[in-house]
């Protein structure tokens, strides 16, 4: 299973990997190959640690089981719970060079009916829609988080959102525009 894993991200796949208390072993095995591991119970309040598009808009995550683990120094750290990993991405924005991209989260409920409404879950899960998008090559709709101008269909990455065109900054920003993904 592991060394279906490495080809299929070798190969421009995502690996979106959500830990849980139960199982761990399962959890250190997909992630072994991806310098990630060592999955332990954690308690204590996400805090947001890092900057990337996924967090875009993203400023507390809430859910119930959390586990940390470790990470090589090729995985950027997102979010921790109690100051270890809880969340880091292998992207090409994090030094990861292994052809597509991993996400690894310390708890799925976050994700599930239950937990998606607190915090800004929702957000984030819609950032990790688009960054899988974007991870897998395919090209992202005008609105949707991005890192590289490649990564947008217009061609145009403008503040970490993809624009149709290269908008002008201050009002024109397609952040602050009433409707981001035209950049007027």
């Amino acid at each position: 299973e592991q060394s279906a894993l490495s080809a299929w991200v070798a190969g421009g796949g995502v690996l979106f990997i959500t830990g849980d208390i139960y199982n761990k072993t399962s959890y250190n095995s997909f992630g072994s190959g991806f310098g990630v591991g060592n999955f332990t119970d954690a308690s204590g309040a996400v805090a947001i640690v890092g900057n990337h598009p996924l967090l875009n808009g993203v400023t507390s995550l809430a859910g119930t089981t959390y586990v940390s683990f470790t990470h090589g120094a090729d995985a950027k750290l997102l979010a921790t719970v109690a100051n270890k990993p809880f969340a880091a991405v292998l992207d090409n924005t994090s030094g990861y060079a292994g052809g597509g991209c991993v996400l690894v989260v310390g708890d799925h409920n976050i994700f599930t009916q239950g937990f998606v409404a607190n915090g800004n879950n929702t957000q984030f899960l819609q950032n990790v829609v688009a960054w899988v998008n974007t991870c897998a090559g395919a090209p992202n709709n005008n609105g949707t988080p991005c890192t590289l101008d490649s990564q947008c269909t217009n061609k145009f990455c403008v503040d970490g959102v993809c624009c149709n065109n290269a908008c002008a900054g201050g009002a024109s920003d397609c952040l602050t525009d009433s409707r981001p993904s035209t950049g007027h």
